[in-house]
């Protein structure tokens, strides 16, 4: 059995939903691979351990200094 993962749901103004829509027709997508998509490129650079509080800290460190 294939993984289906975590659900999210969002709420989207009316407007940007038809658009993201056409957008999906366009690029022959559905809605659900197109957001995964850009969710993925967009936390792909942090870990599971990552932690916000780590990289606020490290700035705060380095103004210190």
């Amino acid at each position: 059995m294939k993984n289906e993962g975590k659900q999210l749901h969002i709420r989207l103004p009316d407007e940007i939903y038809k658009k993201l829509k056409v957008r999906c027709v366009h690029e022959d997508t559905s809605m659900q691979e197109y957001v995964a998509k850009l969710i993925t490129e967009s936390v792909g650079k942090y870990s599971a351990e990552w932690q916000p509080n780590e990289e606020k800290a490290a700035i705060k460190s380095k103004r210190r200094q």
